[in-house]
C-alpha cells in the first residue's frame, strides 16, 4: 500500500458527525460537525463493538476497508458477503481475503426493519443507506463504488478546525 497518513477524517452515519480515525490503532473519536459541508477521506461506523472504516489511501490510488488494525485493500481480491437476518432486525457481513483474517461483523438494524413496515416511502436506497453491512459489501464487490470513492473522497480533507 501507499504512504500513510497517521489520522484521517471519516463521515459518520449521521449528517452532522465525523470520526477522527487513527490508522495505526484502528480507533475512532466521534465529533459533532455542525456547519461542516466538506468531504473526508471516507466513511466510518460502528458495527457491534468494532469500528469499520472505508477510505481512500494517502495517494488516492486505492480504496481500503479497515476493521480494527486489519486493512483490506478493495481491489477485487477482497470479498464481502452481506445478509439480513430475523426479518431485517440484524445484518451481517463477512469479509475475506487470502492471507488476511476472515471477519464477520453484525449490526442491529431495528429502525430499518420498522421503517420497512410503517413508512411507505422507505425504499431500497433508504434501506441500503441504513445498512452498514450492505454498504461494506457494496464497496468491496463493486468496481463502480470503488471508482466513485476515488473521485469524491480526499484523504487530507476533513474538519481539522475541530482539533484547535
Amino acid at each position: 500500500m501507499s504512504a500513510r497518513l497517521p489520522r484521517i477524517w471519516l463521515n459518520g452515519e449521521k449528517f452532522n458527525e465525523a470520526y477522527l480515525f487513527d490508522l495505526a490503532t484502528g480507533k475512532a473519536r466521534r465529533f459533532r460537525t455542525e456547519g461542516f459541508a466538506g468531504t473526508t477521506a471516507g466513511n466510518g461506523s460502528y458495527m457491534g463493538k468494532r469500528f469499520v472504516a472505508t477510505f481512500v489511501d494517502a495517494d488516492r490510488q486505492q480504496v481500503v476497508l479497515q476493521i480494527g488494525r486489519v486493512q483490506y485493500p478493495l481491489d477485487g481480491a477482497t470479498r464481502a458477503v452481506s445478509s439480513v437476518k430475523a426479518g431485517g432486525l440484524f445484518s451481517t457481513v463477512t469479509v475475506e481475503r487470502d492471507g488476511l483474517p476472515t471477519i464477520t461483523l453484525r449490526q442491529r438494524t431495528v429502525a430499518r426493519a420498522l421503517l420497512r413496515i410503517f413508512d411507505p416511502a422507505y425504499d431500497a436506497l433508504d434501506e441500503m443507506m441504513d445498512d452498514a453491512a450492505a454498504s461494506v459489501a457494496e464497496g468491496a464487490n463493486s468496481e463502480a463504488a470503488r471508482a466513485s470513492y476515488l473521485v469524491v473522497k480526499d484523504p487530507a480533507a476533513g474538519p481539522w478546525h475541530l482539533l484547535s
